[in-house]
């Protein structure tokens, strides 16, 4: 997120659908709610997302070049 390495939508979007992931998790352990697989569709949606966008244009090589100059 804040190397900018992939793009912030796609960083937001997976925070998100990691927050929806627990609170499915956390509903389904206390029984107040059974077959939580709607709320598990922003998480898979994601990642099917972020694999093809890495495999299409990769990282943002700019955000490399810039992270390692500052760490020298």
């Amino acid at each position: 997120y804040q190397s900018k390495l992939i793009p912030r939508w796609l960083s937001v979007w997976g925070f998100i659908a990691a927050i929806l992931l627990i609170l499915a998790n956390l509903l389904e352990i206390t029984g107040l709610i059974s077959g939580s697989m709607i709320l598990y569709l922003p998480i898979i949606l994601n990642e099917v997302v972020l694999a093809v966008w890495l495999i299409v244009r990769g990282f943002n090589p700019s955000a490399i070049a810039s992270g390692s100059a500052k760490q020298i």
